[in-house]
């Protein structure tokens, strides 16, 4: 007697899209649980070290305040570097829903300038801008800042014993290329295909690394139908970064 096979349609074969999307998830989880667990562990560790210091000093007969004081600012400085790590991988992780309006590039990246100068003038650091003529853009004020925060505070950490600051605008076609040079001390080739990656650093103990460039790339590709890329100065030192943004629709129409 032949017996008909059964087939269950719940029970049939993952299509193979779904199962490469469903290890894409999970490999990006994992990834991400990586990042956290390093990041969060480098910045609280050093708070149970300062804790017991605390105590050893409180513990003798006649406490030193000035290192009361000293662990006291420690135990304060590696809690706000452990929030800053928090808040950097919700902001990353968290949707972003622009709200673009027309807004003047040249305009936002003087501003943007005007947050860092006086931290450039701190680190003896000569600030350039070489605009080109005025022209509109779509995009969120508030999430393109905050990418070019993230760029400018990058150039201004890879400059620590002072450089040069260069900010540039062009127009290309239909769009606006703004370019951010400075003179630090580059990326090593075999860094740069991975700089985009969550959790990729080159900056060791630094808080919050590995997160500021990831987002740049969030706000400004997926958000802003833009491009931006990374590259050594051809010059040899420093790097540029470039962003390429659509030019809003009546400036690409009549070309003014």
């Amino acid at each position: 007697m032949q017996v008909e096979e059964l087939t269950n349609p719940q029970m049939e074969e993952t299509p193979a899209w779904a199962a490469a999307e469903k290890i894409g998830r999970e490999k990006a989880l994992e990834e991400t649980r990586a990042f956290i667990g390093h990041e969060i562990k480098s910045a609280i560790g050093p708070l149970k070290g300062f804790a017991q210091l605390l105590n050893e000093t409180l513990a003798q007969l006649d406490p030193n305040r000035d290192k009361l004081v000293k662990y006291a600012q420690k135990i304060i400085k590696q809690s706000d570097m452990a929030y800053e790590v928090v808040n950097r991988y919700l902001d990353y992780t968290r949707p972003l829903t622009p709200t673009p309006r027309r807004a003047d590039i040249n305009q936002m990246l003087l501003e943007s300038l005007n947050e860092v100068r006086t931290e450039c003038a701190r680190h003896n650091i000569e600030i350039s801008s070489q605009f080109g003529p005025t022209a509109e853009v779509h995009i969120d004020d508030e999430l393109m800042a905050q990418a070019l925060r993230n760029i400018l505070q990058n150039a201004i950490e890879a400059m620590e014993g002072g450089g040069k600051l260069t900010l540039a605008t062009r127009r290309e076609n239909n769009h606006m290329l703004i370019t951010i040079s400075d003179t630090g001390t580059g990326i090593k080739p075999e860094h740069l295909s991975r700089i985009f990656e969550l959790g990729f650093t080159t900056k060791l103990g630094k808080h919050g690394a590995g997160v500021g460039l990831a987002l740049v790339r969030r706000v400004v590709e997926e958000t802003h139908n833009g491009r931006v890329t990374i590259m050594n100065n051809p010059s040899g030192i420093g790097v540029i970064v470039t962003i390429m943004l659509p030019l809003a629709k009546k400036e690409t129409s009549d070309g003014k």
